[in-house]
């Protein structure tokens, strides 16, 4: 065990500023990209206005010899400016990365300093201060299109461009009670920024899982730590240039036109997921359904040989199956997924079959819709779901095989047919996907040719009367550039679908000319009740036609 030192010390804001341009303090090679977006960065500079505490940051000066496995050829960017390297006596950022970064983005002078800069990231962290709103923003225009009271935060670590504004603001036109407003937001924001002092934790020596433990320990925010940070920290290969976290971050690029996460706070579930699928391609006889020591049994692989080679291509069979989620089965929003579970179970299925037949493929369709509507997975305790597992091993290998276990008192059949669509319900969302399939291959769901994911960038509700909320009254329809697409932009509801001029059109969606002839004489109870046998008629033969007991 290496010796590691451990002390604080309390750093002014504008000594970070100074010691990032002198390549004193450097990003490791395993951090994350900056990922912060523009309301995260408003929200700190509204604490620094505030004189609000943002956490110490922690940082970290490696042992020599760690130091040299460390260093990457590759120029590090923090806040749109490349850092110098050359300084031999750095530290390096392992909590406090997206808070110094906008900071440094956002009070370094692009014109006054020595780094070299990347304009398009810098533009990102370019912010002025409205005085006259007492709010930031990002400057989207030029520096001279800018309003007087509008100014740039790097004026603020500038001590004489308080003294300039002062005498400027004397010739204009604003009343006395605005001068004297901007004088003093413009003084008091100042006076923050120059006294404003953060604290660092700084570690001496020791290993990077050392380093790693500490982090997690201190967190100096009391906020939990990334779920693949010490993951990326302990598995970064420099000859490899293999970064884990950076690895994931590429997937959710890759897959982004797959619509498969809908919010960053879904997105974090996601990444939950995703070192689950990785986690389970270590093990060839189970999966890991138990997400609560995911993490942990991770860090313990981190440092195996085989690692990268294991990760990369777990994460590859995971775009796979995201890929035939929404090409094959019309996954196109993630909402669509009764069971995270599914996801596990088809990635394994891609890892042992790289190049499965159309037989298998359909096979593989039909097991998706069965444990959907059966509500397989809810239905199972967690040994229950690995003896699934097990039965779905089987039929990895085996297409001939039943991938569906039968376990004790479990039935295949459906919930009673949903009142109201909500996609925390397994059965409303079984009911959705099958709509969305029935609009393209009603004729033939499990053999429907696939869509093109470039074509289709998603799917959108609708309802066919504004004023209901029934099941029967949602619409769901594929976002493209049809003509069906067209129309809908400028209406309220579909209502209009019933028109005579669309006669023997859009059955696919459960509009007929029988509910044509009644929107000309009845009300909408009538139309309504109409379409929901449609619905059920036709959802009920499909189901029936996995073997699944149909339940209104």
């Amino acid at each position: 065990m290496s010796k590691l030192e451990i002390s604080t010390k309390v750093r002014r804001l504008s000594n970070y500023l100074s010691e990032f341009e002198a390549g004193l303090i450097q990003i490791p090679p395993f951090q994350r990209d900056f990922v912060w977006d523009d309301n995260k960065k408003k929200d700190l500079l509204d604490s620094l206005k505030n004189g609000f505490p943002i956490g110490s940051v922690l940082l970290w000066k490696p042992e020599a010899t760690v130091k040299n496995d460390l260093i990457d050829d590759e120029i590090q960017i923090i806040g749109g400016y490349f850092l110098e390297n050359t300084n031999t006596e750095f530290q390096y950022i392992l909590d406090g990365y997206q808070r110094l970064s906008t900071l440094f983005g956002c009070f370094v002078n692009s014109k006054n300093t020595s780094l070299r800069q990347n304009e398009s990231e810098r533009k990102k962290f370019d912010f002025y201060y409205d005085l006259k709103e007492d709010k930031f923003e990002r400057n989207k225009k030029t520096k001279n299109d800018l309003e007087f009271y509008q100014i740039p935060l790097y004026y603020f670590i500038d001590g004489e461009s308080f003294f300039d504004f002062s005498i400027s603001l004397v010739s204009l036109g604003y009343s006395d009670d605005d001068k004297k407003l901007f004088i003093n937001r413009y003084k008091n924001f100042g006076a923050k920024i120059s006294s404003y002092d953060i604290p660092a934790i700084e570690l001496i020596g020791g290993t990077i899982k050392e380093a790693v433990n500490i982090f997690s320990r201190l967190n100096s925010r009391g906020e939990a730590v990334s779920d693949d940070w010490k993951v990326s920290a302990l598995s970064f290969n420099k000859e490899r240039n293999f970064r884990f976290g950076s690895e994931i971050d590429k997937l959710f690029e890759n897959i982004e036109k797959f619509n498969f996460y809908n919010s960053n706070g879904d997105k974090k579930n996601k990444r939950k997921l995703i070192l689950q699928s990785v986690l389970s391609a270590f093990d060839e006889e189970k999966a890991y359904f138990d997400i609560a020591k995911t993490t942990e049994e991770l860090e313990k692989l981190a440092g195996e040989d085989k690692f990268i080679d294991v990760s990369l291509n777990a994460l590859h069979n995971f775009e796979k199956t995201v890929q035939f989620l929404f090409e094959n089965l019309m996954v196109l929003n993630s909402k669509l997924i009764s069971s995270q579970n599914q996801i596990l179970f088809i990635q394994d299925f891609f890892k042992k079959n790289d190049n499965p037949t159309p037989s298998q493929l359909n096979e593989l369709k039909k097991w998706f819709w069965i444990t959907s509507y059966s509500n397989y997975f809810t239905k199972y305790n967690l040994s229950g779901q690995r003896e699934a597992y097990k039965k779905f091993k089987d039929f990895i290998y085996n297409e001939n095989v039943n991938p569906i276990y039968i376990g004790n008192s479990f039935q295949l059949k459906t919930e009673k047919f949903p009142k109201a669509i909500n996609f925390k319900s397994a059965r409303a969302t079984s009911l959705v996907l099958f709509m969305i399939n029935y609009s393209i291959n009603k004729e033939n769901i499990l053999d429907g040719d696939i869509i093109n994911s470039n074509a289709i960038k998603g799917v959108k509700e609708y309802k066919l009367f504004k004023s209901e909320n029934s099941t029967e009254n949602i619409i769901f329809v594929m976002d493209n550039n049809d003509a069906l697409n067209n129309m809908i932009r400028s209406q309220k509801d579909l209502s209009f679908l019933l028109f005579p001029e669309f006669q023997g059109q859009y059955s696919e969606l459960f509009i007929t000319d029988e509910m044509r002839n009644k929107f000309r004489n009845n009300g909408i109870g009538e139309i309504l009740y109409v379409r929901k046998q449609l619905i059920i008629k036709a959802e009920r033969n499909f189901v029936e036609s996995l073997g699944i007991d149909y339940n209104v």
